[in-house]
């Protein structure tokens, strides 16, 4: 969003500068700083235009996926691998594809880590009911 910001003001800064050769060469005698003016301002123009343009392309890496969000909304549609084009007020966040090696552990209402061994022995009531008393 920065670059975008960046090159609409070179761009107003661009079309100032045109507006000002033209006031100059509007006058009775033509000044050679109309046309250094003119120079400035299509060299502002294509730096300003510039900003713009890199501001709406993305590069998604190899084993990544992109997500574009913009004014609150979401797009349903990754973007996959590659240069694409978004448009420029639009933020994408890179996710990996990679899966991960291990199996999530399980995880009891509280979030600690259970063993499979307390898992599968039910509660200490239950525990408690099932054996035999002499």
């Amino acid at each position: 969003m920065g670059s975008l910001v960046l090159g609409g003001a070179i761009l107003l800064a661009a079309f100032f500068l045109f507006t000002a050769a033209a006031g100059l060469r509007g006058s009775s005698a033509p000044r050679p700083s109309a046309t250094l003016l003119r120079g400035a301002g299509w060299l502002l123009g294509v730096i300003g235009f510039g900003f713009v343009l890199t501001s709406a392309v993305v590069v998604i890496d190899a084993g990544q996926v992109g997500v574009r969000h913009a004014f609150g909304t979401v797009d349903t549609v990754a973007l996959l691998p590659g240069v694409r084009f978004v448009s420029p007020w639009s933020s994408i966040e890179r996710f990996s594809t990679a899966r991960s090696s291990s199996p999530p552990e399980a995880r009891t209402w509280s979030g600690s880590a259970r063993s499979p061994a307390s898992r599968s022995s039910g509660s200490w009531a239950a525990r408690s009911r099932s054996r035999t008393w002499c």
